[in-house]
């Protein structure tokens, strides 16, 4: 006979812990086995079985009160991923899990500016980083229609582990804009759709050296659909030299037969590093307008706030490097 305490999830989110004398856990079809924990006195260990076909052993003497909450969150994990698989087979019937959602907002205008909310929170996040080592921040970036009154259309939040998550005004995930955790990557970063797919890669030119061309490729046609490139003006230099700019991220985006898409300048403001969007041409589509919003948020970090930049690949390295403690706990091998 064996000892099994069922746990379940109730609207709340708090788990239930009921406990029943059981003699074999009852065969039920993959969607309906509960969660279990059994203790067995032969093998002296505790498994934990999530599905039919997944099982988490403990050994006895290492489950205690910590062992068991670790337990319980990476079940609440397995759930949540297998909860995102379901939601990307039911996203890839009903629409293309392989094209930006919810950006029809971006066809409304041919200008928008992309700004910090609060400067306040970008001071503390690279100071927090440059004097502490501290890498935990959540700034938000407001992307407007100029041409609107400067109507936010779109936010854009700097998370770190994670990186830029964009959603439109009435709280929708449009994308999600990661950068690689290491310098030696031949991308500045990736275009992901919320469901987690990677959709484009920006990847810097190898015919360049100077790291300031970028290729934009499309990873389920493989194919480069935008040539980014840098623009040299030479009034923008003194233009910062005298404090009307703090960057000078000019870059314009090209279709592959050459013609001009967008171009991305500086605000010439007083000691601001706010950026405008400026679509060239009316008849870009929305999927093209969205790859360039999110291209131009890789070049905020790669260009106009590069500490913070710094901050966020420290962050990444940080995040990865507890999933892998925790796989490593999952398997057994700590």
């Amino acid at each position: 006979m064996t000892t099994a305490t069922a746990l379940s999830i109730n609207q709340s989110s708090s788990v239930v812990i009921s406990r029943s004398e059981i003699r074999e856990p009852t065969k039920r079809p993959y969607t309906q086995v509960p969660l279990c924990i059994y203790t067995e006195k032969q093998t002296s260990s505790i498994k934990i079985r999530i599905s039919r076909h997944y099982d988490i052993t403990l050994k006895r003497n290492a489950v205690e009160m910590i062992g068991v909450a670790d337990k319980i969150r990476e079940m609440s994990l397995f759930n949540q991923m297998k909860l995102s698989v379901a939601k990307a087979l039911q996203f890839s019937i009903d629409g293309n899990i392989f094209e930006i959602p919810e950006c029809a907002a971006l066809m409304t205008t041919d200008k928008i500016s992309i700004k910090v909310a609060n400067n306040t929170q970008m001071i503390k996040a690279t100071v927090d980083f440059i004097e502490h080592n501290n890498t935990n921040f959540n700034i938000r970036f407001l992307i407007r229609d100029e041409r609107r009154n400067k109507k936010t259309i779109m936010s854009a939040n700097l998370i770190s582990g994670h990186g830029f998550e964009v959603k439109n005004a009435t709280g929708a995930r449009v994308m999600n804009i990661k950068i690689p955790n290491n310098t030696a990557s031949s991308s500045i970063g990736k275009i992901v759709h919320p469901l987690s797919t990677t959709i484009y890669k920006v990847l810097y030119d190898n015919m360049e050296t100077n790291n300031y061309r970028f290729q934009v490729h499309h990873l389920s046609s493989d194919q480069t659909v935008i040539n980014v490139e840098k623009i040299a003006l030479s009034v923008y230099p003194v233009l910062k030299m005298i404090g009307l700019l703090e960057t000078e991220c000019i870059y314009r985006f090209k279709r592959m037969d050459g013609i001009e898409l967008a171009r991305v300048y500086p605000k010439i403001v007083l000691n601001g590093r706010t950026l405008i969007l400026k679509y060239e041409m009316m008849q870009v589509g929305m999927q093209m307008r969205a790859v360039i919003l999110g291209t131009t948020l890789m070049l905020v970090l790669h260009e106009v706030y590069p500490e913070i930049r710094d901050a966020l690949t420290a962050s990444t390295l940080h995040f990865h490097r507890r999933d892998n403690v925790s796989n490593e706990r999952h398997n057994g091998y700590m």
